[in-house]
Formats: structure tokens, C-alpha cells, sequence
């Protein structure tokens, strides 16, 4: 769980539009399922985040599907975004798929947007490119951040 803008902002005499109320929240919340037998990992899970300002409140619904291979992996995954005031009325869509290598990251997604906002002239998505070097820092002596 996280908040932010917890604070009131004072509004800008200059600009009586703006708004005041800047507050927002994120619940995350997600399991890795695996069994010891398998190297097949499957990973559901929720972002959900609300914007007091307006009263908007989105969720992302994710699932990713992850295959080990000797410390390295593959994984491919999709996320659903949707407006949760409005009966979870999708909006995005995002296939995505990656690979981790030795202490290398790589990974490509693409949002397909799937609300009537986008006129048809307008492009129908974005390309994400993730790239990702993993530093070998030594693990916490913390069991809770294993």
C-alpha cells in the first residue's frame, strides 16, 4: 500500500482551476505459485490506484507466466488496465514478454489502447522496451526480503 500528496496544496490565486486536492493511493498485491517438481512459475496480480482529485480509480490486472532455465529465465505476461468506477470498463491491453540472462534484463511489451477516446486516425498503442542489469549486490540477512 502506498499514498502520495498526503499534504493539501495551497491553490495558485493566478490559477483558480487547480486543483487542490492531489492525493492518491496504490494497493499492490500479487503470489508467485511454483512447485518444486516444476520450472514453470505462474505470477498473478493487482494494481489497483485511486485519485482523489477527480475520484477516478483504476486496477491493473496482470499474470505472468515465467520459465526457469539454471538461474536464468523466460517469461511472457499480459496486463489488463480498466476504470474501476466505471464497471471496470477496460482500457488498455498489454502483451508483454521477456528474458533474464545471467545479470541481463530484457523485456518488450505493447499497449493496445481499447477505449473509443482514440480516433481512428490516432495510433492504436506504445511500444515499451525494458532493459535491466542486475549489479550482484549480496542478499539482506533479512528473511523477509528473501
Amino acid at each position: 500500500a502506498n499514498a502520495v500528496n498526503l499534504l493539501q496544496k495551497e491553490i495558485d490565486d493566478f490559477n483558480p482551476t487547480e486543483p487542490s486536492q492531489i492525493q492518491n493511493y496504490y494497493l499492490y498485491t500479487g503470489y508467485t505459485f511454483y512447485h518444486r517438481f516444476s520450472d514453470i512459475e505462474v505470477e498473478p496480480s493487482m494494481l489497483y490506484q485511486n485519485f482523489a482529485g477527480d475520484g477516478r480509480s483504476t486496477a491493473d490486472l496482470n499474470l505472468k507466466v515465467r520459465k526457469m532455465h539454471r538461474g536464468d529465465y523466460y517469461w511472457i505476461g499480459v496486463s489488463l488496465r480498466s476504470l474501476v468506477d466505471q464497471d471496470f470498463k477496460p482500457l488498455s491491453v498489454s502483451p508483454m514478454l521477456g528474458i533474464k540472462k545471467a545479470n541481463f534484463y530484457v523485456a518488450y511489451g505493447y499497449q493496445i489502447n481499447v477505449n473509443e477516446v482514440l480516433q481512428p486516425t490516432t495510433a492504436a498503442g506504445s511500444h515499451m522496451i525494458t532493459l535491466g542489469f542486475d549489479f550482484g549486490c549480496r542478499q539482506s540477512k533479512c528473511g523477509c526480503t528473501y
